[in-house]
């Protein structure tokens, strides 16, 4: 069914990751996920409503009556199962005016494909098995940043006390083959309930340093959505 999705929520707040931190922007959260990971902050269980393109684009409408956002981020879950109904969405959202990012766990190429044309920044999740708990997908992330690479877009890794060192050289190094200027950001995992980080401040600034050998754009970028505890 293609002509509906199922939505989690359409909601305004300030971009709490990665290089757009900070910005005022709408969020389209769709259900449903091709993983599972620990870290997850969007609840599995949270009920969702069947929107059609009317219904989501009359959301965005009445959040955006006083024009202060400049992009719809449209997030999970994972998005990107949703292809051919976001194919039919976004060239209607970027006829509004915004910019449209997409957030996603970077494992399905092929739908990226479907979508891209229609794409301004793409926050690529690399996803670290021994940090999420769940399957490890190097190729599918291999695949996927060959499609992103037409598109402005930064990488981001969730990085916990958990961490298998092996597993962040690896993700590094399917960065730094793509393009060592590719901006890589180290998202430390925010505990549940909280807003204390699951990994030590020593620990942050090692796995920086790690990395800056060998890309040249690496950030550090807390969840600074769950520090000021809103959406």
């Amino acid at each position: 069914m293609d002509d509906k999705a199922e939505i989690i929520e359409i909601f305004s707040s300030v971009q709490g990751e990665g290089l757009h931190i900070g910005r005022r922007q709408i969020f389209l959260r769709f259900k449903g996920c091709n993983l599972d990971c620990s870290f997850c902050d969007t609840d599995k269980e949270q009920p969702a409503a069947l929107y059609d393109i009317d219904e989501v684009l009359e959301k965005i409408d009445i959040l955006n009556i006083s024009s202060i956002h400049n992009a719809v981020v449209i997030t999970g879950g994972e998005p990107l199962l949703r292809s051919k109904f976001l194919k039919r969405l976004l060239p209607r959202v970027r006829e509004r005016g915004f910019k449209v990012c997409l957030e996603t766990n970077a494992t399905l190429a092929k739908n990226l494909s479907d979508v891209i044309e229609y794409l301004d920044t793409i926050f690529v999740d690399i996803k670290l098995p021994s940090v999420g708990k769940n399957k490890p997908c190097w190729q599918e992330h291999k695949d996927f940043l060959e499609v992103a690479f037409d598109k402005e877009f930064f990488v981001k890794v969730v990085v916990s006390s958990s961490i298998d060192i092996a597993e962040f050289d690896k993700a590094i190094e399917l960065v730094r083959h793509a393009s060592f200027d590719i901006p890589f950001v180290i998202q430390p995992e925010t505990k549940k309930g909280c807003s204390k980080l699951n990994i030590s401040a020593d620990e942050i600034l090692n796995l920086q340093e790690r990395a800056l050998k060998r890309l040249n754009n690496v950030l550090v970028i807390p969840q600074a959505h769950k520090m000021m505890g809103i959406r």
